[in-house]
């Protein structure tokens, strides 16, 4: 890091609270889990984007999936409600 940067950093509140280790530690960190977020959207994109072709990949289940009536959503949307009631 050139000496400038250094400088306009140590001036900041929180390194001087912490130090500029843990900040770097922290900002490091951070900077990780943003690219790693990134990759998984970009591997999810290549996955199941637009221009993916998973007509191959779920042939022969469009028969399987089970599908509820009216009565059974609408039962478990009050069985939901009333969790989030209970929680909150």
């Amino acid at each position: 890091m050139d000496e400038e940067l250094l400088a306009r950093l140590d001036k900041a509140e929180e390194i001087q609270q912490i130090g500029r280790s843990a900040v770097l530690r922290r900002a490091t960190a951070e900077y990780l889990a943003h690219q790693s977020r990134l990759e998984i959207a970009r591997q999810y994109q290549e996955a199941y984007g637009a221009d993916a072709d998973l007509r191959s990949e779920f042939k022969g289940w469009e028969d399987e999936a089970a599908w509820m009536d009216r009565q059974d959503v609408v039962r478990s949307q009050g069985t939901l409600l009333n969790y989030w009631n209970n929680f909150n």
